[in-house]
């Protein structure tokens, strides 16, 4: 099978045809199968059950012993909530690249509704050194919210790392997204006899500010969903006017 695309106005930008085959599409949804269990966002067996597939044959798929059928890439894709578009534009990396394309999430992190992590709007370049230690990143826009860190600002561009390891263990001196009842939060977070607070920078040596949050520390990573590793910012300009 080849997907046959062709890009608006080539003669323009200077690219032509682009040529997809099935076989690259199907290393790309096990790509993405695999980078979701790396990240601990989800387990083989959580995924086999998530695509009504057997354990055994999803473990043997990641390690790339057997291939998936056109029914199981569907049901693999049904579980992991992609579709094909999202197959054809998932970034290509090439080895030795100075660059790596990274989903920009659709929804902004904020006040409101949860932002999905697994939508994503498109992609954007960012240096290989940035991302290359990093879990699963993803560049989240943020919404105003009056209790954000000193730091971030409305509509700043945010680079988050997802690494389970690191959501389990909050440490001070970084800023994490928090599921805290109104949708996604950026926060300053601080483990404490056995409780995970919430609190702002000036109250890092009161106690009477901190937030507890309703959950245990063993179950950290449910409500603790990234750490913020990243700004980008967009300058402000101001056309100089004639006297």
């Amino acid at each position: 099978m080849v997907l046959y695309c062709t890009l608006l106005f080539p003669a323009e930008i200077g690219l032509g045809t682009i040529w997809m085959y099935f076989l690259e599409l199907h290393g790309r949804l096990v790509h993405m199968a695999k980078q979701r269990v790396r990240a601990g966002l989800v387990t083989e067996r959580g995924l086999a059950k998530l695509c009504g597939l057997s354990q055994p044959h999803i473990h043997n798929v990641l390690k790339e012993i057997r291939s998936l059928t056109p029914r199981s890439a569907d049901m693999l894709l049904r579980g992991l909530g992609l579709t094909i578009p999202d197959l054809l534009w998932a970034p290509k990396e090439e080895e030795g690249s100075e660059t790596r394309s990274i989903p920009v999430v659709r929804m902004v992190v904020g006040p409101g509704p949860a932002a999905d992590f697994g939508v994503h709007r498109g992609y954007m370049p960012l240096p290989t050194t940035l991302v290359k230690n990093l879990i699963e990143p993803l560049l989240v826009r943020l919404a105003p919210d009056l209790a954000l860190p000193r730091v971030f600002k409305a509509n700043d561009l945010v680079l988050l790392d997802q690494n389970r390891l690191s959501r389990n263990a909050p440490t001070a001196g970084s800023y994490w997204v928090i599921a805290d009842g109104g949708g996604l939060r950026l926060r300053y977070l601080r483990v404490h006899k056995g409780g995970l607070f919430v609190l702002r920078e000036i109250d890092e040596e009161h106690r009477d500010g901190w937030h507890l949050l309703d959950t245990k520390v063993e179950n950290v990573s449910d409500f603790v969903r990234a750490r913020a590793v990243w700004i980008g910012r967009e300058l402000g300009f101001s056309a100089p006017t004639e006297e």
